[in-house]
């Protein structure tokens, strides 16, 4: 019974990490139907049935959640390493909170300076 625990959390952690909320809604209700299904050719009672039912969804719904976290701690551990194009541009947009960044704003970072673009000043 501990490999089914396992599977769902794993199948939560997979969800979270990579789909929207209404893949999460979707497979609440094929892991009920699946284990209302099931329960029938198992030894379990029917209360014990639906309880297990409840706490497979439930398992469900924390490895989606922990996924979920999974995948936002990625994103900003990616666009936190030094040469890589992060949401900050030449343009307005939404932009990371940080030190005086809150949501929507519009920031203008200066274009650096290169060679070629002096190239025909005098």
């Amino acid at each position: 019974m501990l490999w089914v625990f396992a599977a769902t959390v794993s199948m939560g952690l997979s969800l979270g990490f990579c789909l929207p909320p209404p893949a999460l809604i979707a497979a609440s209700g094929v892991t009920a139907v699946i284990s209302l299904s099931v329960a029938p050719f198992t030894e379990l009672e029917p209360a014990t049935a639906v309880g297990m039912t409840f706490a497979l969804v439930g398992v469900l719904q924390v490895g989606y959640l922990a996924g979920l976290m999974l995948s936002c701690a990625w994103l900003m551990i990616r666009l936190s390493r030094p040469g890589h194009s992060s949401l900050v541009s030449d343009k307005p947009g939404i932009h990371l909170p940080g030190a005086g960044n809150i949501g929507i704003q519009h920031a203008y970072k200066p274009r650096p300076a290169t060679a070629s673009a002096h190239a025909n000043d005098p």
